[in-house]
Protein backbone atom coordinates (compact mmCIF):
# COMPACT_ATOMS: atom_id res chain seq x y z
CA UNK A 1 0.00 0.00 0.00
CA UNK A 2 2.77 2.43 0.94
CA UNK A 3 4.62 1.66 -2.29
CA UNK A 4 1.48 2.45 -4.31
CA UNK A 5 1.08 5.80 -2.53
CA UNK A 6 4.72 6.82 -3.14
CA UNK A 7 4.40 5.96 -6.85
CA UNK A 8 1.34 8.22 -7.14
CA UNK A 9 3.19 11.04 -5.36
CA UNK A 10 6.24 10.67 -7.60
CA UNK A 11 4.07 10.66 -10.72
CA UNK A 12 2.21 13.77 -9.52
CA UNK A 13 5.47 15.61 -8.79
CA UNK A 14 6.87 14.75 -12.22
CA UNK A 15 3.68 15.93 -13.88
CA UNK A 16 3.70 19.18 -11.88
CA UNK A 17 7.35 19.79 -12.83
CA UNK A 18 6.54 19.30 -16.52
CA UNK A 19 3.55 21.64 -16.31
CA UNK A 20 5.65 24.25 -14.52
CA UNK A 21 8.36 24.08 -17.19
CA UNK A 22 5.78 24.41 -19.99
CA UNK A 23 4.17 27.38 -18.20
CA UNK A 24 7.56 29.02 -17.62
CA UNK A 25 8.61 28.62 -21.27
CA UNK A 26 5.26 30.04 -22.41
CA UNK A 27 5.69 32.99 -20.08
CA UNK A 28 9.19 33.66 -21.39
CA UNK A 29 8.07 33.49 -25.01
CA UNK A 30 5.11 35.79 -24.46
CA UNK A 31 7.27 38.41 -22.73
CA UNK A 32 9.73 38.64 -25.63
CA UNK A 33 7.60 41.15 -27.54
CA UNK A 34 8.72 44.66 -28.42
CA UNK A 35 7.64 47.50 -26.14
CA UNK A 36 8.02 50.17 -28.84
CA UNK A 37 4.46 49.79 -30.07
CA UNK A 38 2.63 53.06 -29.44
CA UNK A 39 -1.08 53.44 -30.06
CA UNK A 40 -0.83 57.19 -30.54
CA UNK A 41 1.81 59.56 -31.86
CA UNK A 42 2.68 60.92 -28.42
CA UNK A 43 1.82 57.83 -26.37
CA UNK A 44 3.77 56.95 -23.26
CA UNK A 45 5.42 58.99 -20.57
CA UNK A 46 4.83 59.47 -16.89
CA UNK A 47 2.70 61.91 -14.95
CA UNK A 48 3.85 62.56 -11.39
CA UNK A 49 1.55 64.50 -9.09
CA UNK A 50 1.36 64.98 -5.35
CA UNK A 51 -2.27 64.32 -4.44
CA UNK A 52 -3.94 63.13 -1.25
CA UNK A 53 -5.80 60.09 -2.61
CA UNK A 54 -5.54 57.65 -5.50
CA UNK A 55 -7.77 58.60 -8.48
CA UNK A 56 -10.74 56.27 -8.90
CA UNK A 57 -10.53 56.03 -12.71
CA UNK A 58 -8.98 57.75 -15.72
CA UNK A 59 -11.87 57.56 -18.17
CA UNK A 60 -13.07 61.14 -18.68
CA UNK A 61 -16.76 60.30 -19.15
CA UNK A 62 -16.88 58.24 -15.91
CA UNK A 63 -15.18 60.67 -13.53
CA UNK A 64 -17.11 61.31 -10.34
CA UNK A 65 -14.41 62.35 -7.85
CA UNK A 66 -12.10 65.32 -7.43
CA UNK A 67 -8.81 63.42 -7.63
CA UNK A 68 -9.64 61.71 -10.93
CA UNK A 69 -10.77 65.05 -12.39
CA UNK A 70 -7.52 66.69 -11.29
CA UNK A 71 -5.36 64.05 -12.98
CA UNK A 72 -7.43 63.79 -16.17
CA UNK A 73 -7.47 67.58 -16.58
CA UNK A 74 -3.66 67.45 -16.68
CA UNK A 75 -3.44 64.74 -19.34
CA UNK A 76 -6.44 65.52 -21.58
CA UNK A 77 -7.45 68.68 -23.36
CA UNK A 78 -10.97 69.69 -24.25
CA UNK A 79 -12.35 71.04 -27.52
CA UNK A 80 -12.95 74.49 -26.06
CA UNK A 81 -12.44 76.33 -22.79
CA UNK A 82 -13.57 79.55 -21.17
CA UNK A 83 -11.20 82.49 -20.96
CA UNK A 84 -11.10 83.46 -17.26
CA UNK A 85 -10.70 87.20 -17.99
CA UNK A 86 -13.41 87.69 -20.62
CA UNK A 87 -15.54 84.58 -19.93
CA UNK A 88 -15.74 83.92 -23.68
CA UNK A 89 -15.35 80.53 -25.30
CA UNK A 90 -11.90 80.01 -26.78
CA UNK A 91 -10.59 77.05 -28.81
CA UNK A 92 -8.27 74.42 -27.40
CA UNK A 93 -8.24 71.42 -29.73
CA UNK A 94 -11.04 72.68 -31.99
CA UNK A 95 -9.80 74.95 -34.76
CA UNK A 96 -13.29 76.28 -35.54
CA UNK A 97 -16.95 75.49 -34.91
CA UNK A 98 -20.35 76.46 -36.15
CA UNK A 99 -23.41 77.07 -33.98
CA UNK A 100 -26.52 75.53 -35.48
CA UNK A 101 -29.83 77.42 -35.67
CA UNK A 102 -31.75 74.90 -33.59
Amino acid sequence: MWYYFTNICNYTLKLMNKLFIIFYIGLLLSSCGSTDKKQFKFAGGTVKMAIDNEPFNYIARNISDYYSAMVVSQIMEGLVSIDPKTLKVQPQIASNWKISDD
